[in-house]
This record gives C-alpha cells, sequence and structure tokens, in this order.
C-alpha cells in the first residue's frame, strides 16, 4: 500500500492513489492532530483540542467512536498507537507526510556543516512549503501549527537570503528576502533597509525606491506608522545619488559585493552597450577575490592573513614585492616567508606612501625626493576609522607603474582584508 500525505497547502490522505473518504470531520482532525505533533497526546487532551464534548463521559466516547472510524478510514487497525497513555499514529505516516519531510530538512540545514549544505536541505525544505498548514482549519490547535510553520518558513527565506549574501549571489539572496519580507512586512526595518541597498545594485535606483514607497503605504495606511529616519535618509540618498552605506543582509558588516567589487556607481542614463569582456573580466577578478576571502577567513593567525594577501597580490597583480602588515608598521620590516625582504627604497616609498595616506607630519622639509619605485599602498581601517594594517605591492625601481586596474586590486585586497577583520573573532588577535 502506498501513503502521500500532505497538510501545507492542503489536507489530503491517499492510499494507493485514492484519496481517503473520512466518515466524520472529528476523525480527519484528529489524524492531522497527532500528525502535527509525533510525540502523541493523551486522551484528555485530544478531547479537549477537538472539543469532542462537553462532558466527561461523552468525551470518552466520542473520543472511542472517532479514533475507529479514524482506523477504518485507513484501513489500519494499527494506524494509532497507544503507548504510556498517549496516543500517536503510527511512524509509516510520519515519514509520507510532506510536514514530516519540511521538519527533517530544516534541522537537516541547521545541522549542516557547509554553507552548499544548508543551502541545498533549505531549498529542499522551501519547495516543500505549498502553504499554510491546513488553511481550512480554524481550530486554536491547527492556528498554533500554522503560525509555528509560517514562522519557520520565514525565518528559512531570511536564512537562505542571509547565506547567499555570503556568497555574493546577490540576485538570488534579493529574491529570498523580499519573498520573507513579502510575507512579514513587519519582520525588521532594517531588513527593508538591507532590501532597498540590495535592490539598488542588483537593479537600479527606481526598483529601490519603487520598493520603498509600496513599503511607505503599508507601514501608513495599515500600520498608522511612519519609517524610521534612518530608512528615509536612505532612500533619499539615494534619489539624489549620493554615497549611502550598504551591509551584509542581517548584520552591521559592510556589503561584501561593494567590498570586493568596489563603490556602487549610480547611472542616471544606462549606457546603451555593454562591454562583455571587460564584464566578465570583472566577474572573473570578483570570483578570484571571494576565493581570497574565503582563505583569509580560514586562516588562524596574522601570519596566514599575511601570506594569503601576498600570494594573491604578486599573481594578480604581477608585484616583485607585497604584503600585508599590521599597523603601525615597524622601522625595519620584518622578514620571512611571508614578508621577503625588502630593499631600502621600497621600504622608504611604503612609509613615506602609508604617512601621506594617514595624513601625518611627514617630518622635516628638505629637498624634494628622488622618484621611489612603483609603488601601490592601501590601508586598512576599523571601524572607528583607526588604520590597522596596510596592504602594499611594489616593483622594483625603473620597471612600469602600476595601472588602474592594478591598484584598484590592492584596493579590493584592503576592502577584503577589512571585511574580514571585522569578524568578531579577530578582534583580539595578536600581530
Amino acid at each position: 500500500m502506498s501513503l502521500r500525505i500532505t497538510s501545507l497547502g492542503t489536507g489530503t490522505v491517499k492510499r494507493s492513489g485514492l484519496e481517503v473518504n473520512w466518515p466524520s470531520t472529528a476523525s480527519r482532525h484528529l489524524f492531522f492532530l497527532l500528525l502535527s505533533h509525533p510525540q502523541g497526546y493523551s486522551r484528555s487532551e485530544i478531547i479537549q483540542r477537538l472539543s469532542l464534548h462537553a462532558d466527561a463521559d461523552g468525551g470518552r466516547n466520542h473520543f472511542k467512536v472517532t479514533l475507529y472510524r479514524l482506523r477504518r478510514a485507513l484501513g489500519d487497525p494499527a494506524a494509532v498507537v497507544e503507548q504510556d497513555h498517549r496516543y500517536r499514529l503510527a511512524e509509516r505516516y510520519h515519514e509520507r507526510s510532506d510536514l514530516h519531510l519540511y521538519r527533517e530538512a530544516l534541522r537537516a540545514g541547521k545541522r549542516a556543516e557547509t554553507r552548499e549544505e544548508r543551502l541545498r536541505h533549505y531549498a529542499y525544505a522551501l519547495s516543500l512549503y505549498a502553504g499554510d498548514f491546513l488553511p481550512e482549519n480554524p481550530a486554536e490547535w491547527a492556528e498554533e501549527v500554522r503560525t509555528s510553520l509560517y514562522t519557520a518558513h520565514v525565518r528559512t527565506l531570511l536564512e537562505v537570503a542571509f547565506l547567499h549574501c555570503d556568497g555574493l549571489e546577490c540576485h538570488a539572496a534579493v529574491r529570498h528576502l523580499a519573498g520573507a519580507l513579502n510575507l512579514d512586512p513587519l519582520l525588521g526595518e532594517n531588513y527593508q533597509q538591507d532590501l532597498i541597498t540590495c535592490l539598488c545594485l542588483t537593479q537600479d535606483e527606481h526598483s529601490a525606491v519603487t520598493h520603498y514607497r509600496r513599503y511607505l503605504r503599508f507601514i501608513q495606511h495599515e500600520i498608522g506608522d511612519s519609517p524610521m529616519p534612518g530608512t528615509v535618509d536612505l532612500v533619499e540618498r539615494i534619489k539624489q545619488g549620493q554615497p549611502y552605506p550598504a551591509r551584509h543582509i542581517g548584520s552591521s558588516l559592510p556589503c561584501p559585493r561593494r567590498a570586493l567589487a568596489g563603490a556602487i556607481l549610480m547611472r542616471k542614463v544606462r549606457p546603451p552597450n555593454l562591454d562583455l569582456p571587460a564584464l566578465a573580466a570583472d566577474l572573473a577578478r570578483s570570483h578570484r577575490l571571494l576565493g581570497l576571502v574565503r582563505r583569509l577567513s580560514s586562516s588562524r593567525s596574522w601570519k596566514g592573513l599575511a601570506g594569503g594577501g601576498r600570494g594573491f597580490l604578486v599573481e594578480e597583480v604581477g608585484a616583485g614585492y607585497a604584503g600585508v602588515l599590521p599597523y603601525p608598521l615597524p622601522e625595519t620590516w620584518p622578514t620571512s616567508a611571508a614578508h621577503p625582504a625588502l630593499p631600502p627604497d621600497v621600504q622608504a616609498a611604503a612609509h613615506a606612501a602609508l604617512t601621506r595616506a594617514l595624513g601625518q607630519p611627514a617630518g622635516e622639509t628638505g629637498p624634494a625626493p628622488e622618484p621611489g619605485p612603483p609603488l601601490a599602498l592601501e590601508t586598512v581601517v576599523d571601524g572607528t576609522g583607526a588604520p590597522i594594517a596596510a596592504v602594499y605591492a611594489a616593483r622594483p625601481a625603473g620597471s612600469g607603474d602600476f595601472g588602474v586596474t592594478d591598484r584598484e586590486t590592492v584596493g579590493r585586497v584592503a576592502s577584503a582584508l577589512g571585511h574580514v577583520l571585522a569578524q568578531p573573532r579577530w578582534h583580539s588577535l595578536s600581530r
């Protein structure tokens, strides 16, 4: 006998392809009540939840009749088992229900150790959620289960948005974040702000402002409230083409795409044609930067961070000398596998560039310095704007200077390092 049981979106039980014909509403409700709670219920709990009868004797009799009708409708005397004075559905009925599979997928997603595994389990759970639990049943117990599953569905959409944001899969992140907010617009105004900035990044300013106006109408007409000042200011900045903050969805960390790919370009007029080769090159570079962030995030020491940054810069910009050093820079730069010995002119040029970048006094004035070796240097700052590291790339004197793309790459490596160092586990890092 094949079984197929659905309770999300509609409540049906099919045996061998034929839908079960329930002899009474109470027997159907009893089946789905026990399906929703695998641990089962005592007889008194079932009588109370299903409102089987007002008085005790009538309730017990009504329960026996309802249980008999349930077993008969399923053609299975062992469909409901009693153990320790609790009644529950036989395990095979749970195993063939969408509700059981949905809950198992959520649990598997929470246990998964990698982002890819979690996405796979959560995607399966989302595919199973075809709608509310028994939407036609107004009973209090059904509403409790319905609300719990609805909340879990919204949280899963959010979690999937977080995971896609981690992987710079912006369009998928926006789709799931928008889905969560469509189901629950009051989930949190910080999520509304995240969606506005994400829409501006993945689509355009018009899409972002249109979503805000839709949210504004809802909160004014349905709630009788107004958006937070931070939300209003964000939208005004976007409308006026001014720089605006963008965060990783659901956190205070900076937007990883902006950190790796640079600032969002605010275009009032769309370009007529796309430079596809340049777009492909930029996309490939962004994927390599994403790989760098993942390697840096897995580092457990400053030495690992410095070595990863140096290796990337040497390969990407063809630098003879490159590295990452904590601030303040030592007078004599260390020599190690991560930081090979630097010629004095490279060290001097790096110190001078860092002094200019930080706006510090340059010391005694004198003749203009001789042109130094080609150098690209970027500082990494913490949340207060204080410098915490320097990322540099240099070539021997007389070599060709760094181009715009090379200097942008050094800046993006600095942004990537700042993104990693913003994680709490690095706050007490010994450098």
